[in-house]
């Protein structure tokens, strides 16, 4: 008798999370196709990589999982998780052999810091543990995630104050385990400590955690007490920072969060810049010319109206919000706003909203003289907010958005955020190709009414185009200007 073999299952065997970042709690699904028929009560066991295997501080988990079934009708099943093994007990019908198995588990947790690809394993097996089924079942890779709207402001912003107290905030994506690091470096401006800082927490409220500065510029805080959940608000508060000594403009530095691993193996979660606040001296006290007890900086370059006790309010653009003018004094002019062309998403399917606008798109640089866009190569308009179409078409046709393009086609494409920003030519009669550069060659109907340009053919579909000169190099036995006759043989 020939020995009996567990069979290998087959398909795609990949675990797929909605979000692949750290620390992200959510739905993960995986598919496969048995090989062997597996009785009611019969297991299906999912083994995922170790933590040790990832070299994360940990690895996958799941709280109170339960599972959902495609692929054959009335099939159920129960979950039971004991790290690093979920076990499916399955229920009311046999799974007949060669099964094709969608199942989607809730309640999964990812690594807690990035990772790559990594091998699991799949098995089916009887009542018993009896292996019916046994092989390979690959974790996708653990991406970093977005720390969205990273700010440091210290409550007082006089260049060279000592002993001040700053509020960091941000918003997560992954989840910092408690022992985890929020680990920041501010931009080279002249920022320092007067000694390892106090933290405290705003929000999540109760979180508490100690912070060590670098005697440079990183400080690293470290949670005690609580995990901070993933997708949340963090606002803490750090004191003993000394402030640059002199008047500093916005700036960027680098904020990070990390796993609980120690400093020298520990894995990234979540990582972003930092905006640092201007510092200047903007409000000196005076008995005259100013409504507000207050000196406003420059007089506001005469581009703004003194307010809120010595700052400056800038004038804005007519019809708008925004400001025409910027910095502490208001003299330096902004640029024109417009939807980004690159944008960090900030919600499922939402980015580029319309109430969420840049400088010159991000596609052009700002002078900050004129107040005009220096676009990119490639982009054109006011705000760099419509790509060029190439070398203007040429003159030998006309560059429209998508949505005209759309509207002569008798088509709608309005809702799409790229609808007035995209840009392609529409060739004028006898020119084509993407900058309507090439000669399109005459055309008709096929000698022989097969497919001829009522297929989008050209030279009749009986002859190949020169689109240098726009003349057609007809096959043998064909002749004409659109290769439109049939030579006759005697």
């Amino acid at each position: 008798m020939d020995a009996v073999t567990a069979g290998v299952p087959t398909g795609t065997l990949v675990v797929t999370t909605g979000a692949d970042h750290p620390g992200y709690t959510q739905s993960v699904t995986f598919d496969f196709t048995t090989v062997g028929k597996l009785a009611i009560g019969g297991k299906i066991k999912l083994t995922l990589p170790t933590a040790a295997a990832m070299a994360t501080a940990s690895g996958w988990d799941f709280a109170s999982p339960t599972v959902s079934i495609t692929g054959l009708a009335t099939l159920t099943a129960t979950a039971a998780w004991s790290s690093p093994t979920l076990t499916l007990t399955t229920a009311v019908v046999d799974i007949p052999a060669g099964t094709a198995l969608s199942l989607t588990i809730t309640g999964a947790k990812t690594p807690s810091g990035i990772t790559g690809v990594t091998a699991g394993t799949i098995a089916t097996t009887l009542t018993g543990d009896e292996v019916v089924d046994s092989g390979a079942m690959n974790t996708e890779a653990i991406v970093q995630g977005t720390l969205a709207g990273a700010q440091w402001a210290p409550n007082d912003v006089t260049p060279g104050a000592s002993g001040v107290s700053t509020t960091v905030s941000f918003w997560t994506n992954g989840e910092i385990p408690i022992g985890g690091n929020i680990i920041i470096s501010l931009p080279d401006d002249g920022w320092s400590f007067s000694g390892n800082p106090a933290v405290s927490f705003v929000k999540p409220s109760g979180v508490t955690a100690t912070a060590q500065w670098d005697g440079l510029l990183g400080v690293t805080v470290t949670t005690a007490n609580a995990a901070i959940p993933f997708e949340s608000k963090v606002q803490l508060t750090l004191t003993n920072v000394v402030n640059p000594a002199y008047d500093t403009l916005e700036n960027q530095g680098t904020i990070a969060t990390y796993d609980s691993a120690a400093a020298s193996a520990r894995r990234l979660i979540d990582a972003s810049a930092i905006t640092t606040v201007q510092v200047f001296n903007g409000a000196s006290p005076m008995l005259s010319g100013a409504s507000y007890g207050a000196y406003c900086p420059n007089g506001c370059s005469r581009h703004g109206v003194c307010r809120n006790f010595g700052k400056c309010t800038c004038y804005t653009r007519p019809g708008s919000t925004d400001p025409a003018w910027t910095q502490h004094d208001c003299s330096v002019r902004t640029c024109p706003k417009h939807k980004a062309w690159v944008d960090v998403a900030n919600g499922n399917s939402v980015a580029h909203s319309a109430t969420k606008t840049v400088e010159c798109a991000g596609k052009g640089l700002c002078d900050r003289k004129s107040g005009q866009c220096a676009c990119f190569d490639g982009y054109t308009g006011i705000a760099c907010e419509r790509q060029a179409c190439p070398k203007n078409c040429n003159g030998r046709g006309r560059c429209v958005t998508q949505e005209i393009l759309a509207y002569e086609a008798s088509k709608t494409y309005q809702a799409p955020w790229d609808a007035s920003m995209a840009q392609g030519c529409v060739c004028d009669i006898g020119a084509r190709g993407p900058d309507c550069s090439l000669e399109e060659c005459p055309t008709g109907a096929d000698v022989l009414l097969g497919e001829g340009n009522n297929f989008g053919r050209d030279c009749s579909g009986r002859g190949m185009c020169d689109y240098s000169t726009g003349l057609c190099k007809c096959f043998m036995g064909y002749f004409g200007t659109r290769c439109q006759s049939q030579t006759v043989f005697s």
